[in-house]
């Protein structure tokens, strides 16, 4: 649920969250969630397999 914010509600960005939510029938809410998805890769896992952003 990228495209609608659902992921910065969860990390208290409420926000971001909201412009998500706005712009998400534009189509400019999955474009934003590539990007994010881009940044997430190459940052190194913890060994709980989560990540700091």
């Amino acid at each position: 649920m990228g495209w609608c914010g659902a992921h910065r509600f969860l990390e208290h960005r409420w926000k971001l969250g909201i412009f998500y939510l706005l712009v998400g029938w534009t189509g400019l809410g999955l474009a934003f969630s590539l990007v994010d998805l881009l940044i997430a890769l190459p940052i190194p896992k913890d060994e709980n397999g989560m990540i700091d952003i």
